[in-house]
C-alpha cells in the first residue's frame, strides 16, 4: 500500500495519480464507452489505422441495377429532352427482350419512330402491337406526322 501512497502527493492544484491519469489520457485514443447490452460493431473491430485510411477515400456502393421499368421511364425521359433516337434506342432493348413491358416499349416505338418519320421502325413496331387500339392509334399518330399507311405498312408520301 506503500507505493500508491506516493501517487496521492499533490503538484500545484493536481496529485501525481491525476497527473499520471491525464497522461494516460492523452496518449491513449479515446474509446467510445460501450455497455455490455449494445452489440459491438464490425468498425469497432477494424484497427484504428485501416479506419483512418479508409476514411480518406469515399467507400464505393454497391449500384443497384436499373430495371427495364426505369429503362422505360429513361427512354420517356429522353424523348421529352428532345433525344428522340436516343428514347428509340433504350425502349429497343426492353421490346427485344420481351417481357411484359415489350408491349408498351413497342407502342412507344412506334409513336417515336411517326415523330421522326422513321417509317419502317413505324411498320415493325406495327406488327408487333397486337391489340386493335394500339395499331389504330400508330396509324393515326403516323399520318399527323405526315405518313402514309398502305398494305399494312408505313410509306412515305
Amino acid at each position: 500500500m506503500a507505493p500508491l501512497a506516493g501517487l496521492r502527493r499533490t503538484v500545484g492544484h493536481l496529485t501525481v495519480g491525476g497527473l499520471f491519469c491525464l497522461a494516460a489520457a492523452l496518449l491513449v485514443p479515446e474509446r467510445p464507452v460501450q455497455s455490455p447490452a449494445e452489440p459491438r460493431s464490425a468498425a469497432a473491430s477494424v484497427p484504428s489505422h485501416t479506419v483512418r485510411r479508409a476514411g480518406r477515400r469515399p467507400m464505393l456502393q454497391k449500384r443497384r441495377l436499373p430495371t427495364d421499368q426505369d429503362i422505360l421511364d429513361q427512354a420517356h425521359a429522353a424523348y421529352i429532352r428532345g433525344e428522340r433516337q436516343h428514347a428509340i434506342d433504350l425502349a429497343a432493348g426492353i421490346a427485344e427482350k420481351g417481357g411484359e413491358l415489350a408491349l408498351p416499349a413497342w407502342r412507344f416505338i412506334g409513336l417515336a419512330a411517326c415523330s421522326v418519320r422513321s417509317y419502317r421502325l413505324a411498320t415493325r413496331a406495327f406488327g408487333n402491337l397486337m391489340s386493335v387500339d394500339d395499331q389504330e392509334a400508330l396509324i393515326r399518330a403516323c399520318k399527323s406526322n405526315g405518313l402514309a399507311f398502305i398494305n399494312r405498312e408505313f410509306v412515305e408520301p
